[in-house]
């Protein structure tokens, strides 16, 4: 079960990323360090997304069930006369508890990532942004053609915060704070790998 839903997200992301022409325009090294390195955050990031606080169970579900089979499950559920599907939420260590910690400090810390990384997009937009700031990140990677993968994550940088100043014309300040958090996701996905 467990692993299958990694398998899945994994190469749902990899699907992402051999769609992309800018990715696709790099050399087979740099593509290899990408998917080796940085298509693990990509996963980080839209699965943390699906157990955000303010997501109900159906919601969570859709992306990996597709919303017309939750449509019957909840409706099978509530046939069956099962309680609180209402105010029912999944949470990341129900399908992922397969992580040891040493500390129930380490294991807080995670869960507040998780948290953390889960709240932080409002919309599809910001989610697909993000994850191509995440996906060309060329921190801590071997590659041949650095300036290039640095060229795309700034671009896809300058995408996402153009967005978040159109999404929030009225208040500058709360889109370079949206901005400002946006980026720390990145280095928040890295401190979950580890």
């Amino acid at each position: 079960g467990k692993e299958h839903l990694k398998a899945l997200l994994i190469k749902r992301a990899d699907k992402f990323a051999n769609k992309l022409t800018e990715f696709l325009s790099l050399c087979p090294s740099d593509k290899s360090q990408i998917l080796t390195h940085n298509l693990p955050l990509v996963v980080m990031l839209s699965t943390c997304s699906m157990f955000s606080s303010h997501l109900l169970w159906t919601t969570q579900m859709s992306p990996l069930l597709g919303a017309g089979e939750v449509e019957k499950l909840d409706s099978k559920l509530r046939t069956l006369n099962v309680k609180g599907l209402d105010s029912l939420q999944m949470t990341y260590r129900q399908f992922f508890n397969d992580r040891v910690f040493n500390t129930e400090e380490d294991e807080n810390r995670f869960s507040e990532l998780v948290a953390e990384i889960g709240n932080w997009k409002q919309d599809q937009t910001e989610c697909v942004l993000m994850s191509l700031v995440l996906l060309f990140s060329p921190d801590m990677l071997d590659l041949s053609n650095r300036k290039m993968v640095e060229e795309e994550q700034l671009k896809f940088t300058v995408l996402l915060q153009k967005y978040l100043k159109y999404k929030h014309p009225h208040g500058p300040c709360l889109a370079r704070s949206r901005f400002t958090s946006g980026m720390m996701i990145v280095t928040k996905c890295r401190d979950m790998r580890r």
